[in-house]
């Protein structure tokens, strides 16, 4: 079985030892990539789904009806959604001031989902989140999990995007997407599975076992279309030479203006 490392790896292995499979835990990109290749049990990302067929025993619990899309396809486990947090004083990321902004810049994915496309969604134009992107990393963003968490829980951080999962106790307000209304939706479930496994993991991916997180778990959008994982592969690297000042601005516009053709239009 394929999974992430981390804390992913806490909840997977107990279930790797009761399917009777190795765990192997993966780098986010590693792991889509062998979950390209096929031939096991993998831990899969919503979005990942569009890339190749995949089968799994319909889930125990309901979905919410934006994400019923996955039954059969995932065995979901975890509800992670990516949400706005604020210490009351700001209404978007881009608002608060330089050095304060909790935005995750961990080289690889992250630079895509976690930086760039908040940043995109807020400002609405490819250019602007570039620069604005640039600015708050020369002053300081967090580059791991543990910054981030470690940032908003002393105060360093009064606004920006953090995953459901990472967020509990950590007293600041969360909120859905300022520029959708919405948190985005980013459920892991198992894939290529034969049966059931009774669990997930918290937050879960079903309303009515999420309590407090409820109205996020039932809201979320899935608004990362079928060539999104195509777009991370793509723009990642560029993004990265982009922040330490290797590729320019025209470049780097260039090579992300495809953004809204990879995101789903019906959201």
């Amino acid at each position: 079985m394929y999974g992430r490392e981390g804390y992913h790896a806490l909840f997977l292995k107990p279930i790797a030892e009761l399917l009777g499979c190795r765990y192997v835990a993966l780098e986010y990109l590693e792991l889509y990539r062998a979950f390209l290749r096929g031939g096991g049990v993998f831990y899969v990302e919503e979005p990942w789904l569009w890339s190749r067929p995949t089968k799994a025993p319909p889930p125990p619990l309901r979905l919410a009806q934006p994400a019923r899309w996955l039954e059969r396809r995932m065995y979901p486990l975890l509800g992670n959604i990516h949400l706005f947090f604020t210490d009351g004083r700001f209404n978007a990321a881009s608002e608060a001031p330089c050095g304060r902004v909790g935005l995750l810049a961990k080289w690889g994915e992250p630079l895509v989902t976690d930086l760039f496309l908040p940043l995109f969604l807020e400002l609405g134009d490819v250019a602007k989140a570039l620069r604005a992107a640039k600015a708050l990393f020369k002053c300081g963003l967090p580059q791991s999990r543990d910054e981030l968490v470690k940032g908003v829980k002393e105060g360093r951080y009064v606004a920006g995007y953090i995953w459901l999962a990472w967020a509990v106790n950590l007293g600041v307000e969360l909120r859905p997407y300022p520029a959708l209304g919405r948190p985005l939706s980013g459920i892991w479930g198992l894939a290529d599975l034969e049966r059931e496994v009774p669990a997930y993991a918290y937050p879960p991916p079903y309303p009515e076992v999420a309590g407090a997180w409820r109205r996020f778990i039932e809201t979320a959008a899935p608004i990362r279309g079928p060539r999104w994982m195509d777009f991370v592969e793509e723009s990642h690297e560029v993004l990265r030479e982009y922040l330490l000042g290797h590729v320019g601005e025209d470049v780097t516009a260039k090579w992300l203006s495809s953004v809204e053709k990879v995101l789903n239009q019906e959201i």
